[in-house]
């Protein structure tokens, strides 16, 4: 643990790599509430959340490519008697980029995660406009916050720095301030939070793999680390008796085989909610694996990828949101569907109204609010949050990239494996060599447009190769059009390489840095990492690994953002970047002593 030393300040920080993929007029500095109404804008809002305020009369939606905050009237019905209209009352410019929204302290407070200005900012709901009430910086690229009304305390997890901020909340409604508490260091780069209701304990889940962090808030430490098989986590709930902890997520086979039958079966990738008792998480002794009850969601011929948003129905029922169909689907206990509502493009987060018989649905990739009745199980009506813009060839890839539709049954999308466009770290038997029998870990995507020859074995010269054998043979989808394939490259070149763990802030990690860099050059590392755009090359290498066909040839990746990555090699047999150069001796002329490998391991960790 670090204890924080700032108190409330406005930071001004660059904006989050990768932002503006579609839209961005206000998200490009900081804000803080500005009186604009920005309802009749054409742009791609892109909501990434929203709560509830006013004792469920107004729908707050954070809008993360816009930095705006939609307030829609949920009280009054317009068209009772077809499809229900809810009235968009006001869009507040806020700035920045909004990745996450949550309850706040009081009835109409909420708090935001701004990744362009890295900073947590308390906000209040005013006659229907919004204002900023406290800000304070928090580490960088936050993504996820959490409100704990046991113990008073805001959470905030910030993906790439790995890091969970905890913030208290001081002072009097009309002169707020949020206070860091303390920074968590994690072995992860975290996305979702819940905290059971009469408990002390925050759980932080793994953004791309299976972890999940069990942190102890009085104290600020983190206490257990825990696994679950399978990755791609993309939603928390608490059961509403507080025994359970719901967790929708992906399970891939490695020793499957991307082939119609595999795909078709479920036997390639699993699409589920897992049950974990609370009683077992907390345990460290108890075996999740077995303890956990698995609802399968989907069936041959009705795929169900990438599920996301979930939660509990007052009938025991669950509502669980798939991001790569666009449909909000409805199971009992036992995984048998009741309903399945088509909600929009890339739904990410449900949530219910105080009566528990109506349903929100937030899709990243639609500029509206679905309204599910949960009762009838069908769609209730649309909440418009505004105009769009015309698409562009990157927006259109974009929707195609989180989209199951390219897929075999709509099993899986190029998201599944290549999460939020980096990598869900599994091994996959894609036949991307040419073989089957040789799983290989799952390249990311961030930077690619700079990474060719593309595959392990640089087979492809062209990302538009790739993109096509990849619809068809990986996912065995269609032979996709010319277009189509144009549109997913124009998306892929958008994404930036991930940002580093580690940015050196003093001179003396500054030299350290340095050291690393002569080492890097010293040992030859350049030669098939080319510096200082790309880090990689157009060629194959023999570097004295061998997969199971007998290949010893391979591309090397770039290492722009290596640091983001849990296991290294074709095989992923390195389980960190210490371990290429201590357990492997990769490439090295002989072995490094201590302050060299620790040089060279930080100037790593800085591309």
């Amino acid at each position: 643990m670090r204890t924080a030393a700032w108190t409330t300040t406005l930071t001004c920080a660059a904006g989050l790599l990768g932002f503006a993929l579609l839209g961005g007029a206000w998200g490009e500095g900081g804000g803080g509430g500005e009186s604009i109404d920005a309802r009749d804008a054409a742009e791609w809002r892109r909501p990434s959340g929203a709560v509830l305020l006013d004792s469920g009369r107004r729908l707050a939606v954070a809008n993360e490519s816009t930095g705006t905050v939609s307030l829609v009237d949920v009280e009054t019905t317009t068209a009772p008697e077809n499809a229900a209209t809810f009235p968009l009352v006001s869009e507040t410019a806020i700035g920045g980029r909004l990745t996450s929204i949550a309850p706040g302290p009081r009835d109409r407070e909420f708090l935001l995660a701004d990744a362009a200005g890295h900073r947590v900012l308390l906000s209040r709901m005013d006659e229907d406009r919004v204002a900023v009430v406290a800000e304070a910086p928090v580490a960088r690229h936050p993504v996820s916050l959490l409100w704990s009304d046991d113990l008073r305390l805001v959470a905030v997890a910030s993906l790439w720095s790995h890091t969970v901020t905890l913030f208290s909340i001081s002072g009097a409604p009309e002169s707020q301030a949020l206070q860091a508490q303390a920074v968590i260091d994690l072995p992860f780069a975290p996305r979702l939070l819940a905290s059971p209701s009469g408990t002390d304990w925050l759980i932080v889940a793994d953004a791309f793999g299976g972890k999940l962090g069990l942190v102890d808030l009085p104290s600020g430490q983190l206490i257990s680390l825990r696994e679950i098989p399978g990755g791609n986590i993309r939603g928390l709930a608490i059961s509403r008796d507080v025994r359970t902890l719901a967790i929708s997520q992906q399970m891939t086979n490695g020793q499957a085989q991307t082939t119609n039958d595999d795909i078709h079966w479920g036997t390639l990738a699993q699409n589920v909610i897992r049950l974990v008792p609370l009683a077992s998480l907390f345990d460290p002794s108890a075996a999740l694996y077995r303890d956990s009850r698995v609802l399968q969601l989907g069936q041959p011929g009705f795929g169900a990828a990438d599920p996301a948003g979930l939660v509990e129905l007052e009938s025991g029922d669950w509502l669980v949101t798939l991001s790569g169909t666009g449909d909000a689907l409805i199971v009992n206990p036992f995984a048998s569907p009741r309903a399945r509502i088509a909600v929009g493009d890339r739904p990410l987060q449900v949530l219910l109204d105080a009566s528990g018989r109506r349903a929100f649905a937030v899709s990243q990739l639609t500029n509206a609010i679905a309204v599910v009745d949960v009762e009838e199980g069908e769609l209730d009506g649309l909440i418009p949050l505004g105009p769009a813009p015309p698409e562009t060839p990157a927006s259109r890839g974009e929707r195609l990239f989180f989209s199951a539709g390219l897929s075999h049954d709509r099993w899986l999308s190029c998201h599944s494996c290549h999460t939020d466009g980096h990598s869900n770290g599994r091994l996959i038997d894609t036949k991307g060599d040419n073989t089957f029998g040789t799983p290989k870990r799952v390249l990311t995507l961030l930077g690619t447009r700079d990474a060719n020859p593309w595959a392990w074995n640089g087979e492809f010269k062209e990302l538009h190769d790739q993109v096509r054998q990849s619809i068809e043979s990986s996912m065995q989808g269609r032979r996709p059009s010319a277009q189509q394939v144009a549109d997913l490259v124009a998306f892929l070149h958008t994404l930036e390489p991930a940002p580093p763990l580690h940015v050196p802030a003093t001179d003396a990690e500054r030299d350290v840095v340095e050291r690393g860099r002569t080492v890097f050059h010293r040992e030859g590392c350049g030669e098939c990492h080319i510096p200082s755009l790309t880090y990689t090359s157009n060629g194959v290498y023999d570097v004295g690994l061998v997969d199971e066909a007998g290949a010893s040839k391979f591309n090397p990746p770039s290492l722009r953002g290596v640091s983001q990555r849990d296991t290294l090699f074709h095989d992923g047999r390195a389980t960190s970047l210490r371990a290429v150069f201590e357990d492997y001796g990769h490439q090295l002329s002989g072995a490094l002593d201590e302050p060299d490998l620790q040089a060279l391991l930080e100037f790593l960790r800085t591309l």
